[in-house]
């Protein structure tokens, strides 16, 4: 995936190549721009993404492998397109409901 080559591989390589960083600084950096990429979901998503980027991060350092961490960020993306959904379905949450395209019945329903 694009962003794992861009915010793992290249922004860390460069943190420590041309800047002289730490990998350790350099994953945290590229965790925040990671994060600030994200932020048409608002704060909290800038922050949970940032934390998703410190993991991705640390999966990298301690591999040496983008190969890993495209794994899981696609299984991470996987879950959230698919299985969440599904299961949303099955529970009945609300979200499953409001776009339901059943006609409302029962009381009050019109």
């Amino acid at each position: 995936m694009t962003e794992e080559v861009v915010y793992r591989g290249l922004l860390i390589a460069a943190g420590v190549g041309v800047f002289g960083l730490s990998p350790y600084l350099a994953a945290f950096l590229a965790a925040l721009v990671y994060g600030l990429a994200h932020l048409y979901q608002g704060w909290r998503g800038v922050f949970l993404t940032t934390l998703v980027g410190i993991a991705f991060g640390a999966i990298f350092l301690g591999t040496a492998s983008l190969l890993l961490t495209v794994l899981v960020h696609l299984s991470a993306d996987v879950r959230a397109l698919v299985v969440v959904p599904l299961s949303s379905e099955v529970s009945g949450s609300s979200t499953a409901r409001a776009v339901s395209t059943e006609a409302p019945t029962g009381p009050g329903a019109s």
